[in-house]
């Protein structure tokens, strides 16, 4: 399904941002429609791998964000729920969370200026 550039979020839903084999889930806190973007709480990062299980990363000490609206996409519960189970186990090494969150941000950031079809 292709996302519909002129979809609204709702506060306190859950969106991702996909870059690659890596979501960044995050809670909208507001959509601020004259500039087209989207205020988010960052949850979680997580990075697929076909080697090893998936790498999460808990967020929520993580400074929130404002991004493209037409980025996101809504998330499933289906597929966030064992996400979130798993966010008590995950590594709290702070150094290693922000610097993968820079590190995704960076390359997608890189991406935003090439036009691109998204699917969600």
């Amino acid at each position: 399904m292709v996302k519909q550039a002129n979809s609204q979020f709702q506060p306190h839903q859950i969106v991702y941002l996909e870059h690659g084999s890596c979501r960044l889930y995050c809670e909208v806190i507001q959509v601020i429609s004259s500039r087209q973007r989207c205020w988010v709480r960052p949850w979680l990062l997580a990075i697929a791998s076909p080697e090893e299980p998936e790498t999460i990363y808990n967020l929520h000490e993580s400074a929130d964000l404002v991004w493209y609206a037409r980025e996101f996409c809504l998330a499933v519960d289906a597929e966030l729920i064992p996400l979130l189970t798993r966010l008590n186990t995950c590594d709290r090494d702070i150094h290693q969370t922000r610097q993968q969150l820079n590190y995704f941000l960076n390359q997608l950031w890189r991406e935003t200026s090439v036009p691109k079809k998204l699917s969600c």
